[in-house]
């Protein structure tokens, strides 16, 4: 049973149409439909697409692609560490949205870079951080990790941090 429709009939095409909405149409496709090769040209668009609003899109698709990816086991550790370099090619202080695709990884050492990124003091990186670090951690009950539950743990212990950041790592607990 097929929930989503496509909404374009070329997706790779319609990522170079003038107009952000058919982008964004073809984005939403790349979400639901993308492979894991689709993932280098996505990664593009998320750092050069003039439009922030394409360039997010374009990340939350490369996260819904990996989480599809991750929760199947079909990354092998390798894999996810070259997934991890080709995205950390993008900036999170431009395109905060990239921390949800991090996230969706569920690469060991980037848990203390979405912790980090949780507790920063712009709003969009920290709950774009929180967003990831909660993908993150549903994947991880997926396969039972238990080391992201030990360090949102630990972070929610440190005394110095913040009520928004307590809160935040408490919605992800």
């Amino acid at each position: 049973m097929l929930i989503h429709q496509p909404e374009v009939e070329d997706r790779e095409q319609s990522l170079t149409d003038p107009s952000i909405t058919v982008r964004s149409a073809a984005l939403r496709d790349y979400s639901y439909f993308g492979v894991l090769d689709d993932i280098p040209s996505l990664v593009k668009i998320a750092k050069d697409d003039s439009s922030l609003a394409i360039q997010h899109n374009a990340a939350m698709a490369i996260s819904d692609i990996l989480s599809r990816h991750r929760l199947q086991k079909k990354l092998s550790r390798i894999q996810r560490h070259r997934m991890v370099q080709k995205l950390q090619t993008i900036n999170p202080n431009e395109v905060p949205a990239i921390y949800i695709a991090l996230g969706s990884l569920g690469h060991d050492a980037l848990i203390g870079v979405l912790l980090t990124g949780v507790r920063n003091s712009n709003a969009e990186i920290s709950w774009a951080s929180t967003l990831g670090l909660t993908r993150f951690a549903i994947s991880a009950a997926a396969i039972e990790h238990v080391e992201v539950k030990r360090r949102v743990l630990e972070a929610l212990g440190d005394e110095d941090i913040d009520s928004d950041t307590r809160i935040k790592l408490t919605y992800i607990c």
